[in-house]
């Protein structure tokens, strides 16, 4: 059956010392604080995409803290905090999720720093 082979593969993987391909996240997690910032977010996930960079946008997290979560659960390597202040700055604060290192800037500059970032 399919389940047979499936574990003949597991068995040649561990003989081989060869890991099995982990799941690739998102290069950037938007975690949205309010409507209007859910919206942007939407917005700047789809200009993103269409440029093939792997978005996603956090629709359940009412607490940064659990967007923050939610973002290393998907594998994401950025979260970006987006609130009514970033979005009246025009500016947005991402955060390494392995570094924990902040970064802060500006909208208009996001496409051209994610295409710098290696996943």
């Amino acid at each position: 059956g399919f389940a047979t082979g499936l574990e003949r593969m597991l068995q040649v993987f561990l003989s081989q010392k060869i890991t099995p391909p982990q799941k690739k996240g998102p290069l950037i997690y938007f975690i949205p604080l309010g409507t209007e910032a859910k919206a942007s977010c939407f917005q700047t996930a789809s200009f993103l995409r269409r440029h093939q960079i792997a978005a996603e946008v956090d629709l359940h997290a009412k607490k940064v803290q659990t967007g923050f979560q939610n973002a290393m659960k998907a594998n994401a390597i950025l979260a970006a905090i987006v609130g009514s202040d970033e979005l009246s700055a025009k500016r947005i604060e991402l955060k390494h999720l392995e570094t924990r290192q902040t970064t802060q800037i500006s909208f208009d500059d996001l496409l051209p720093y994610l295409q710098g970032v290696k996943p």
